[in-house]
């Protein structure tokens, strides 16, 4: 099937145009396995529904509000949705839950116009021509024990020198004072 829209969602299947959903100022378009996924542009929002591909009501996912972003794209994966924005000068990637619903930034760069995936990777278009980030969670598997004297709250910076342009790295850090003589674990 190819899904495509103008003042409202259609689906081409064996060469006949059906009609899906109403729907107005569609930014883009996108499906998973299970559902059709796009979103609406309205003056005070960006508003991604989705609508089931057997049939079915349309539904409000999330409406991103107060953002001065201009929404370029959508992708969907089984459990995320991926879309790019862009405001006067930046542009980044905003991956959202499916389930829980939450935000998070991924990648940013300058005034990103399409993106595109595969199981593993987003490939990314912008004015500086392609990038991709990987959508695979990397685990590191080492433990590090970080020892200040005279800190209660060490600060902890870390830098990927060794990175590929366009990768992004996620740490999780735990720090857990181990100092039984501070005032902290009396």
């Amino acid at each position: 099937n190819v899904y495509f829209f103008e003042n409202a969602i259609y689906k081409i299947s064996n060469g006949i145009v059906n009609h899906v959903a109403d729907a107005s100022d569609v930014v883009s378009i996108t499906d998973d396995q299970e559902n059709l996924y796009w979103i609406e542009k309205t003056p005070n929002a960006s508003i991604i529904k989705k609508i089931p591909k057997t049939g079915g009501l349309k539904e409000e996912l999330i409406s991103l509000t107060g953002m001065n972003y201009r929404v370029s794209d959508i992708e969907a994966d089984n459990n995320n949705i991926y879309i790019a924005v862009n405001d006067s000068v930046y542009g980044k990637i905003l991956k959202i839950n499916k389930a829980a619903k939450t935000i998070e930034t991924i990648a940013g760069l300058n005034n990103i116009d399409d993106i595109s995936m595969d199981d593993r990777t987003i490939y990314i278009s912008s004015e500086f021509g392609l990038r991709k980030i990987e959508k695979i969670t990397k685990t590191f598997e080492n433990t590090f024990e970080i020892k200040i004297p005279g800190h209660n709250q060490p600060e902890i910076e870390i830098a990927d020198k060794q990175g590929v342009p366009g990768e992004v790295l996620k740490f999780e850090i735990n720090v857990t004072n181990k100092n039984e003589n501070s005032a902290d674990n009396r």
